[in-house]
């Protein structure tokens, strides 16, 4: 993802800059007051660069001394404080810069030399830092372009571009205004005004031009900039008078030229668009601005304008466009776009009389490709997928992934179910050939579900509910929908959309089971444990959804919620009985993997204002397993205080491994070892060992599943801290059962 991000940024970065450029010295062509076209400047880059101060200052050639022009942001006070600096090597940021002609960085007005004459009026402003470039017009220091800031700072590469770009910008703007004064003082020198004022544009990144009032707006005079824009020179482009037809996009001619006739036709202001193809045969995005000039007598001579290359700026907005629609990984259409495809087509096919297919592909056992080979290897695996289905589908028809290894393909224009089966068979086949990864021959199946008809959220729904048939159905290569056979995927899959309004309806609630302390039987603490209020179904247990929720991803924002109810709870319990409890809450693989976990938790606990060694985090080994980098979150967590309890102890095979390797501070001893404690020896035997085991790690127990006092007796004398089960409370919610 980060590549993809720092991608985008140069566009972005490229296209504001373009933008500023473009705007500024626009104003300053059309002939704006030049004090507004740089006050202008400034805000801009201001905006650019938060917390930073602009300022333009001018040099008198006759007193040496600088003077300010424009400092929107700057007090008063302050510029007239400064106003007439010496240009000098020694007076400050601005001084320095004019008195030697380059950019003089100050990253510290407290303590730099430079700025001991100025040094406390600076301070008494706020200011701390400040750096200058020269702005050059005619070959001399006319001016300056400082940036002040209000803390200590080093500037960066690109602090110190948009310096000097903001510098050219003033320099160009302000040689233009010096150089038309002196065409209103001394009209003797109007020549020489009009050579620079044409080099001044010959400079701008704008091509210049005057056109003809004809059919083919030929052309009366074109700036040099042309043969760097297209590859021809003024002179071509002047002589030719049907080039600037043939150079237009055949996509743009008639609308460009349209446009054109219309402002011929009403004298309007022209702005348009378009595509040129250049002398080496690519084609150059332009923005045309043009305006009718006329006579005294108001009679219309010919239309003036200028040509700008935004082909930096339209490949930025493709590409953040390609960002938005379509899967960085595959190239294929994203989630969003699929979904804004899918409603088109079904309208289209409808409105057609004609149904839409879609396929539903989800690859097998995908996931230990990754575990086995690394995420590079299924990253290869899903390119070369998405290849076969660009390979194998029809002309327009669509192919999305939808995230992770589930791809669907939107197929319009049905002769009848066949179609889609054929396409189905076909990709079937194309994956029927291994796939190179490094040397390493994959064998990659896939199980397809196909839906026909005419609602979009349907489709959808019966094409995975098909698609789950197929994988249970090994032999199957791909299955259409069929109500009844796929009866129970479109429950779950309700079931799912149901879980997603849960938390905004407010129907999920905590019940909580005491963990009482086996020697004093007082209560330590509370395990939280979900429960779901559906409302046609009534209460239902976690195993009825918690899966649901953990398959579909919606785990997360659940147990975010879990989180946060619990840990308030338990502060509110405990102020109304004046004790500390520990708050046990249970942990999923997904929210483990889930990279903000950890702001989660601090969330939660800085909301109830529970300290951290109060909340425990319930984690078994198979989300252990799942979550393959949950060691280091854990640990990050752990040294903020929050405690980690390993639940089920015991049932799986690596359990022993996980007590060296993890940060666990409480073992939850599983009900299978304590449930016959009390009436059989070897099952006694075997708890004494993992009590054994456990405190010799100095690690707490707790004992699951205690429902009889002798049982609660044997296993206290085993050893053991605490206990949990039916004897000491079932779980309620905590206004009915705070024990």
């Amino acid at each position: 993802m980060s590549a993809v991000a720092n991608g985008v940024a140069a566009p972005e970065r490229a296209l504001s800059l373009l933008r500023m450029e473009r705007e500024l010295l626009v104003q300053a062509l059309r002939g704006a007051d030049p004090r507004v076209v740089l006050e202008r400047l400034v805000e801009l880059i201001e905006a650019y660069v938060p917390g930073a101060t602009g300022s333009v200052l001018l040099v008198d050639p006759a007193s040496r001394t600088l003077h300010t022009l424009v400092a929107p942001g700057l007090a008063t006070s302050y510029c007239e404080a400064i106003d007439g600096v010496a240009v000098a090597e020694t007076s400050g940021s601005c001084g320095a810069a004019a008195a030697t002609n380059r950019t003089v960085v100050v990253e510290d007005i407290a303590t730099d030399p430079l700025w001991a004459e100025f040094r406390d009026v600076a301070l008494r402003h706020g200011l701390r830092a400040c750096w200058s470039t020269p702005i050059v017009g005619g070959g001399e220091v006319i001016g300056t372009f400082a940036l002040y800031y209000e803390s200590v700072r080093r500037p960066t590469e690109s602090d110190l571009e948009l310096v000097e770009v903001a510098a050219g910008i003033a320099g160009i703007v302000l040689e233009r205004e010096q150089a038309l004064e002196r065409a209103a003082r001394e009209s003797a020198e109007r020549e020489d005004i009009d050579r620079r004022y044409k080099t001044l544009v010959e400079q701008l990144p704008l091509v210049i031009y005057a056109d003809a009032l004809d059919a083919h707006s030929s052309n009366l005079f074109t700036s040099r900039q042309i043969d760097d824009l297209l590859g021809y020179s003024p002179e071509e482009w002047r002589n030719e008078s049907d080039l600037f037809v043939r150079l237009l996009h055949p996509d743009d001619r008639e609308r460009v030229l349209a446009a054109h006739q219309h402002t011929h036709r009403t004298q309007e202001p022209l702005s348009l668009e378009y595509r040129l193809r250049a002398r080496a045969g690519h084609y150059v995005w332009v923005r045309d601005e043009g305006v009718i000039v006329k006579d005294e007598v108001g009679e219309p001579l010919h239309l003036q304008g200028y040509l700008l290359d935004i082909s930096a700026e339209r490949a930025a907005e493709e590409q953040l466009r390609k960002q938005a629609l379509y899967d960085p990984l595959t190239g294929l259409s994203n989630r969003a776009h699929f979904s804004e495809l899918l409603e088109h087509a079904v309208v289209t096919q409808r409105r057609a009389g004609r149904k839409t297919a879609l396929l539903f592909l989800d690859l097998n056992s995908f996931k230990s490709v990754n575990d086995r080979f690394g995420h590079h290897a299924g990253d290869a695996v899903l390119r070369t997928l998405a290849q076969h289905l660009n390979a194998v589908i029809r002309s327009g028809d669509t192919a999305a992934r939808l995230g992770g290894d589930e791809f669907a393909v939107i197929l319009q224009g049905l002769g009848d179910s066949q179609d889609a089966a054929d396409v189905a068979q076909r990709l079937q086949r194309a994956l029927a050939d291994p796939i190179d990864v490094d040397g390493k021959l994959l064998r990659i199946k896939a199980s397809i579900g196909i839906a026909i008809g005419d609602d979009p959220q349907t489709l959808l729904n019966e094409a995975d509910a098909a698609m789950y048939r197929a994988k249970a159905h090994p032999g199957l290569d791909f299955a259409f929908f069929d109500r009844d056979l796929d009866e129970v995927a479109l429950v779950r899959f309700r079931r799912i959309g149901e879980l997603a309004e849960a938390v905004e309806r407010h129907e999920f609630t905590l019940h909580y089971q005491p963990i009482v302390a086996l020697a004093s039987h007082e209560v330590d603490g509370y395990e939280a444990l979900l429960r779901w209020q559906h409302r046609t179904l009534g209460e239902l247990p976690p195993l009825e959804f918690i899966p649901l929720a953990e398959a579909s991803g919606l785990i997360v924002p659940i147990g975010r919620w879990v989180l946060r109810q619990a840990c308030s709870d338990i502060v509110r319990l405990g102020e109304r009985h004046g004790r500390e409890y520990e708050i046990a809450v249970n942990v999923s693989a997904h929210q483990l993997q889930h990279p903000e976990f950890t702001d989660h938790v601090q969330e939660a606990l800085e909301a109830a204002g529970l300290p951290p060694h109060r909340l425990v985090l319930e984690i078994t080994e198979t989300v252990l397993i799942d979550a393959g980098d949950a060691d280091a979150r854990l640990s990050q967590l752990k040294e903020q205080g929050v405690k980690v309890a390993l639940d089920d102890f015991g049932t799986g095979y690596g359990s022993l491994a996980y007590l060296q390797r993890l940060p666990v501070d409480i073992v939850k001893i599983d009900r299978s070892f304590t449930e016959a404690v009390d009436t059989n020896e070897p099952a006694q035997a075997l708890l004494g060992a993992i009590i054994g085991l456990a405190t010799a790690l100095d690690m707490r127990l707790v004992a699951e599943g205690i429902e009889r006092p002798a049982q609660a007796e044997l296993i206290r004398t085993l050893g053991c801290n605490d206990g949990q089960g039916f004897h000491y409370g079932r779980p309620t919610p905590i206004t009915g059962g705070e024990g």
